[in-house]
């Protein structure tokens, strides 16, 4: 089976809106929670920490199962996982820790003052939404034999278009007054990686096998293991890095 072939999991794909939703609320309500534990620990220290704590017990999550099948056929069975993870993801990294490694960085980039925290708020719900729906038509269009093209292309202008209502509703919400043209080039860029990404890694692949055979050492074994097109790390990642550099 194609690992990039479009494919539609009900559960998969609420778990994904809802992670998104819990994760705003998280962002929403813990700014304040740092002075109670330390006057000098502002909210978004408090949530670089716990953000970057949760990225590393994944992480280790994922190399213990990747490491012992034992572990992986635990962790495959337990309800949520059997559900919802994908048969990639059985020898590769859950694309939860992709999400959560995202999350990590974003709410670094706002503590660093790279960008605000209100494009953290519409990176996630372009994630949460955008992407899901671009899954959906790409998913029925596979369906109906239409062809790789006429997929891609429809996926990429449904991402489009509910990215850009997602975001504009998300800045009326926040009673902002956003350039929405500088918003569409945000979303537009995060729908370019989405549809492209994949492409992107049949291309690289074998520039990847040529190092892993000139480097005879065991952690680039472990490179395989990542997918750098991963939708929970690429998508917000360059919605919040084009929304900063065209100036929102």
């Amino acid at each position: 089976m194609d690992e990039f072939a479009p494919e539609w999991n009900r559960i998969r794909k609420l778990w994904h809106v809802s992670g998104c939703l819990l994760m705003i609320l998280i962002f929403s309500l813990w700014q304040s929670w740092g002075s109670l534990i330390h006057p000098s620990l502002s909210g978004l220290d408090f949530m670089m920490i716990i953000a970057w704590l949760e990225t590393f017990l994944t992480i280790v999550i994922d190399l213990i199962r990747l490491h012992s099948d034992r572990h992986n056929q635990i962790v495959k069975g337990l309800p949520l996982f059997r559900w919802i993870m994908r048969r990639h993801e059985e020898s590769r990294f859950n694309t939860s820790t992709y999400y959560i490694l995202s999350s990590a960085i974003l709410v670094s980039g706002c503590r660093l003052g790279w960008w605000e925290s209100k494009v953290i708020i519409m990176a996630l719900v372009v994630l949460g939404f955008a992407d899901p729906a671009a899954s959906w038509i790409r998913y029925r269009i596979h369906l109906a034999k239409r062809g790789a093209k006429a997929t891609r292309l429809a996926g990429l202008f449904v991402f489009l278009a509910v990215g850009s209502l997602m975001v504009w509703l998300a800045d009326l919400a926040m009673a902002g007054h956003a350039d929405f043209s500088r918003l569409f080039c945000a979303v537009a860029a995060a729908a370019l990686s989405e549809a492209y990404g994949s492409e992107i890694v049949v291309l690289v692949r074998p520039l990847t096998k040529k190092f892993q055979e000139a480097v005879k050492h065991p952690a680039t074994w472990w490179m395989t293991r990542l997918y750098f097109a991963e939708d929970n790390l690429v998508i917000p990642l360059m919605f919040a890095l084009t929304a900063t550099l065209v100036g929102f």
